[in-house]
């Protein structure tokens, strides 16, 4: 927890031990910065910039996103050629969740991946599972003769 969070929650008297106060300190940290940011001048700067540093800094940020993703996307494109009834945004999703579990996306990784383990215990249940997913380009082509279709 950050600076500015933990004063929040000791003038706010919230234990910031308790998961659900996390989500009240953040929406009144938000609240003061949107009264802040009404001042005529006032600037946030983001966490991720150094601030001696911006434009080297914002750079190297940009570098290393683009990096990470297009490392990424070899890896759901591999995952999806092997899993051919995924979607790629999804699968990326889940990789975001998993990955950076503090960003709390979609419940965070702990809950996507009991989400996602419940998810497989289901299918598999419900659904017969093969050992090997045949990709399209695997299929072979059946030849038919033109007077077999009625159309």
């Amino acid at each position: 927890m950050s600076c500015r969070y933990k004063i929040i929650a000791h003038n706010h008297k919230l234990d910031t031990t308790k998961p659900e106060n996390d989500y009240k300190v953040y929406e009144l940290y938000k609240k003061y910065k949107a009264k802040v940011l009404k001042a005529e001048g006032t600037f946030f700067r983001p966490s991720s910039i150094q601030p001696n540093k911006a434009v080297q800094s914002f750079k190297q940020l940009l570098s290393c996103a683009n990096y990470l993703y297009d490392s990424v996307a070899d890896y759901v494109d591999d995952y999806c050629r092997d899993n051919p009834e995924t979607y790629p945004s999804a699968v990326r999703r889940e990789l975001a969740s998993i990955i950076f579990p503090e960003l709390k996306l979609m419940g965070g990784g702990s809950v996507r991946c009991s989400y996602l383990e419940r998810a497989v215990e289901a299918l598999t249940e419900r659904v017969v599972q093969q050992e090997e997913c045949l990709v399209p380009n695997d299929i072979p082509m059946l030849n038919f003769d033109d007077e077999h279709f009625p159309y």
